[in-house]
């Protein structure tokens, strides 16, 4: 792949959420050290966690029969680094697609959907011809895919940009491609199909790899919470669990650019369940402004334990400054930590 062919390639977009979870991490971190300082690092190191090219004994076990790639995945290392949790809903509602496509010498195999109405995970097992390149042996594949449903016309879902697996042998990848439903305007139906076709898979082109085939939704784990609640410059307004994520609406102000002082506000959402564990930001998008300085988002995070009794959101306001020794880097700002807004909220 020449340089050109690399530069339009889309960077996956949950990049940013390896970086703010970092962020997010390192004060949590510093915060109970007390006395140390935690410099906010997003370097190479975060980055690393995605694109380093892994060694093939490192990441893959070996897996017998390919017969369930989310069995397979749910027992396999790498499921560790996924952003994709393997519960009992996965195992439950998991539907067969079995559709085989071969193209520029990689055939791939949509094997299995799951779907909550908020959530679409769709398992793949992609073989080439010949071996994948030793760079490429880590725990993702970057696509280019299309995705659409036939209840809304020119609807274009958003998807990660990339699987998530694990590589079987030096010819075999098996991984999960992560659609998000929650910003579709129109009400999801029980059943629904999806056509989804990949352009690129890393490092091939081509236009037929094209699948199609029924979804039906399971909503036995979701559950809605309205609640409505101003704290500060925080409104939190819904809580949505699903069996795949937990997701928050939310109005929080806009970052502050760098000021004269070469100082950067940012203000960010951060989730604990009732015994104090940190949960992973899955996806934070922007959904409109409310204001000049307000803005409305939705945050996902991974999902909590049925027997959760309460969340803790906790609103963070944070200042930083570049750190000339690691260049592309924060560090936090003398002083820089404000006061935290905590609202715990009930879930059963």
């Amino acid at each position: 792949m020449n340089n050109n062919e690399f530069n339009n390639i889309e960077i996956p977009k949950e990049i940013d959420l390896f970086i703010k979870n970092g962020l997010n991490k390192a004060i949590i971190d510093k915060k109970r050290r007390k006395n140390k300082i935690a410099k906010m690092a997003i370097s190479a190191s975060i980055m690393g966690a995605i694109f380093t090219g892994f060694s093939l004994n490192v990441i893959a076990q070996r897996m017998p029969f390919l017969n369930n790639v989310f069995e397979e995945l749910k027992n396999n290392k790498s499921s560790e680094t996924m952003s994709i949790s393997f519960n009992e809903y996965i195992d439950k509602y998991s539907q067969p697609i079995n559709q085989t496509v071969t193209s520029n010498g990689i055939t791939v195999t949509a094997e299995k959907v799951v779907c909550d109405g908020s959530n679409l995970y769709v398992s793949y097992i992609i073989k080439k011809d010949t071996k994948f390149d030793e760079d490429q042996l880590s725990t993702n594949i970057i696509i280019s895919d299309r995705n659409t449903v036939d209840f809304k016309k020119n609807s274009n879902l958003w998807s990660k940009g990339s699987l998530e697996g694990a590589f079987v042998d030096d010819y075999t990848f098996v991984g999960i491609q992560t659609i998000f439903l929650d910003y579709l305007t129109d009400e999801i139906p029980d059943e629904f199909m999806l056509k989804t076709s990949f352009d690129y898979i890393e490092p091939v082109k081509s236009n037929e790899w094209n699948f199609e085939f029924p979804v039906k939704v399971n909503r036995d784990a979701n559950y809605k919470i309205d609640v409505n609640k101003t704290s500060d410059a925080y409104t939190t307004h819904t809580v949505n669990k699903n069996a795949f994520s937990l997701d928050i609406e939310y109005t929080i102000p806009k970052d502050k650019e760098k000021d004269k002082r070469g100082i950067t506000t940012f203000y960010s959402i951060i989730l604990y369940d009732d015994k104090g564990k940190f949960l992973t930001l899955l996806q934070d998008d922007y959904l409109y402004d409310e204001d000049q300085d307000k803005e409305r988002r939705l945050a996902k995070f991974e999902p909590i334990d049925d027997k959760c009794k309460y969340i803790e959101i906790v609103y963070t306001e944070r200042n930083y400054i570049d750190d000339e020794k690691n260049p592309g880097s924060y560090k936090e700002y003398e002083n820089g930590e404000l006061n935290d807004i905590k609202i715990k909220v009930p879930i059963n």
